[in-house]
């Protein structure tokens, strides 16, 4: 039957505080994609069926644009779901609400939501509940005389709350699973049975906020396996404060009857009854809770006639199965009205006691030993347990000023430096799943366990990284490490260059895949337990920028000229190379300017290629660059650069270089065969020379500019 997702849906809801005197009943077929509740006449108190589909294809339940009130004063619910199975309701629609969904119901004995009547296998999310006459989430089918949901005929799964935030209800905060494991009596008929609640499997209970219930924040009952309770906050438990207060309960969690799991992690503060009640199958694991003030608002008397006595934990044998155990670990009780934990199992064995830190219980003078721990039944008979580890402290507690948390006013128990409890307790290496802390941190982290539910991370004396000082090319990849090695769970890291932080750069190890000048600095490491924080050493990066080069734009000179005037930029190097594929010659091969001579070679091939190559003083690498240099008969040279006047050209005497917004650097007048006859330096735009006294003829002009080589025919009349 589990193949089908379920015979119908029925929800009840009222939206706001409008109701309908009629209600209808409408119903979805598997086709419908979409619903219009207007078109339809859905009204408030109408019901909606929805035919069935496959598991596989859940059905969620979520606000939309804002968030969903539901309020109901006139019935016994807010919301309720009857037989109803894989489905999910969430608050978690609009991201402006994290409760999205608000549900009311103030009628004297009515839930909030009630998942009742069959109903299986769901997650409850985002939800606000409060102001309820009763419960305010109820999750279980009560036993019926045609024993339809007895235990062995109807079991609830996987039934998931998380992320909610339940407050001023007039029962419990949550209600999950039967109080009467053993069985209890109901008339049927002419007969008087006894009948058993289901069994649930597979219920978690996580990250929610509970505050002011009436009777218990949170009790668990039936779930015969896979009951995980943890990351709850419960404040003002029980504030009903009266005899029925008494009598449902006022604890924090009751792990109730039928139940075996996990409960860890969770913070339970101002209650008026007990923390942490146990009345479970056994096999159960109470670990790394933060228990404070347990009962101590209560106005209720230890004596008669209320005779209420609030532990910080407590256990007995309402349905222990013989031989089983309890794991009471690595909890925080601070200031209890009584006793910090009292057990009275005796059907139990081998329970473990360890690791606990127990801090001013209200009946320390009473007897200092049995005031933090009591395993002495109302028989006078010894439990059996295993005690270890454990660290108490019968000192007059103060929230302002102690030696161990660092601000309880803020409700920061995290330890402070120095504290006593550290590594007083036993390490746990045996037992499974108790590697961690209230933060999820991992432990030990000192010599031994610290003794509490929060592990104390301190600050190595020395943290290095490496390597400590380094030059690297630009382009290359860099990597800096921690050197000792640390769970990242534990502390909190950044990087730093140049005393400025690098953003997104906040693991044990820093990656920077290209270098550029712009990671040039000093690097440095730090490092957080959550509350001091420390540095590394500082590791010096120097990045060498690879080189640059430029040899200079292709030239074309006269066959017959001596040869080319070379100047070369570049920039990073410390060496510099001319190289060719000719045969001629350089003035300087070594230097950026230079002049090159061709060679016979060179002249028959008509061209010939000049490199400058540029190196750095590591291993980085080399730059080049090339230019072609054409030799030309010059029987006739055309103005390549129109930018560039020489006139008038003949002439018989004087000779104007307009070189235009280019200054010109130097020219060189030779004759056919190569002769010099004229050298100047200039660096200037406008230059007129004087050639009266040259012979008749053609003369070749070079001129040499900052990146470039020109060359001009000029006749002498």
């Amino acid at each position: 039957m589990w193949d089908f997702m379920y015979k119908r849906l029925l929800i009840f809801a009222l939206i706001l505080t409008s109701f309908s005197s009629y209600s209808k009943t409408h119903l979805i077929p598997t086709a419908t994609v979409y619903v219009d509740g207007a078109g339809m006449g859905i009204q408030p108190g109408d019901t909606i069926l929805l035919e069935a589909g496959l598991k596989t294809y859940l059905i969620t339940f979520i606000n939309h644009n804002g968030k969903v009130e539901v309020s109901n004063n006139n019935f016994s619910y807010g919301i309720v779901t009857y037989n109803c199975t894989y489905f999910r309701l969430t608050g978690s629609g609009d991201p402006d609400f994290f409760y999205g969904i608000t549900i009311t119901a103030s009628n004297g004995s009515s839930n909030g939501l009630s998942l009742d009547e069959f109903s299986s296998d769901f997650e409850i999310d985002h939800i606000e509940v409060y102001n309820t006459g009763f419960a305010g989430i109820m999750s279980k089918t009560d036993p019926r005389c045609d024993s339809l949901s007895s235990r062995g005929i109807f079991t609830q799964y996987n039934s998931i709350f998380h992320d909610n935030y339940v407050h001023k209800t007039g029962g419990e905060g949550f209600y999950i699973g039967h109080s009467y494991y053993a069985g209890y009596k109901k008339v049927c008929g002419n007969d008087t049975l006894t009948l058993y609640p289901h069994d649930l499997i597979n219920v978690k209970v996580y990250n929610n906020i509970i505050d002011s219930t009436g009777y218990d924040g949170i009790q668990m009952g039936c779930v015969i396996e896979g009951c995980e309770v943890y990351n709850n906050v419960i404040t003002n438990a029980g504030i009903t404060d009266n005899a029925l207060g008494l009598y449902y309960g006022m604890s924090g969690i009751v792990m109730g009857g039928g139940t075996s799991g996990s409960c860890y992690n969770n913070l339970i503060y101002d209650g008026y009854g007990t923390g942490i009640s146990i009345f479970g199958l056994g096999d159960m694991w109470i670990f790394n809770n933060v228990i404070l003030d347990a009962g101590r608002n209560s106005r209720l008397v230890p004596g008669p006639p209320d005779n209420h006595h609030p532990y910080g934990i407590f256990c007995d044998d309402r349905t222990t199965i013989a031989g089983s155990s309890f794991n009471l670990i690595n909890n925080t009780i601070i200031n209890p009205r009584d006793i910090a934990i009292r057990f009275w199992s005796l059907q139990s064995a081998n329970n473990r006691m360890y690791n606990n830190l127990i801090l001013n219980p209200g009946v320390k003078n009473w007897d200092f030993n049995r005031s933090m721990i009591d395993v002495t039944t109302p028989s006078m008979v010894l439990a059996d347990t295993l005690s270890a580890g454990n660290y108490f402290d019968s000192t007059e507690y103060q929230a302002d000023s102690n030696i161990y948390f660092l601000n309880i006013a803020e409700r920061n128990f995290h330890l402070m430096p120095g504290a006593p409890n550290i590594d007083q307790g036993i390490v746990l290496d045996s037992i499974l799943n108790m590697s961690f802390d209230f933060d999820y941190k991992t432990r030990p982290m000192g010599r031994s366990t610290d003794a509490g539910a929060f592990e104390f991370s301190s600050l190595p004396e020395l943290v290095m990284i490496s390597p400590a000082d380094t030059a690297l090319c630009e382009g290359l990849r860099y990597q800096l490490t921690l050197d000792s090695i640390f769970p990242e769970d534990v502390y909190t890291y950044q990087w730093f260059l140049n005393d400025s932080v690098i953003p997104g750069r906040d693991g044990a190890v820093l990656f920077i895949d290209t270098l550029t000048v712009d990671h040039e600095g000093i690097y440095k490491l730090s490092f957080s337990n959550g509350f001091t924080e420390a540095y590394s050493n500082e590791a010096v990066l120097n990045v060498i920028q690879k080189p640059n080069v430029w040899a200079g734009k292709d030239t074309t000179i006269c066959i017959n000229y001596t040869g080319l005037s070379l100047l070369a930029e570049a920039e990073n190097f410390t060496h510099f190379f001319w190289s060719t594929n000719g045969d001629g010659i350089f003035e300087s091969d070594t230097t950026l300017q230079s002049f090159y001579f061709p060679g016979e070679e060179d002249k028959i091939n008509g061209t010939v290629v000049l490199s400058a190559a540029a190196f750095a003083e590591t291993s980085c690498d080399s730059a080049k660059s090339e230019l072609t240099l054409t030799l030309d008969a010059c029987t006739g040279i055309e103005n390549l650069n129109q930018q560039i006047r020489v006139y008038p050209n003949p002439t018989g005497d004087l000779l104007t270089i307009d070189s235009g917004n280019d200054p010109v650097l130097s020219l060189k007048l030779t004759d056919l065969k190569g002769s010099i006859i004229l050298e100047k330096s200039l660096n200037h735009h406008l230059e007129t020379i004087n050639i009266r006294e040259f012979d008749s003829g053609i003369y070749i002009l070079l001129l040499l500019f900052r990146n470039k080589t020109e060359v001009r025919k000029v006749i002498k009349q």
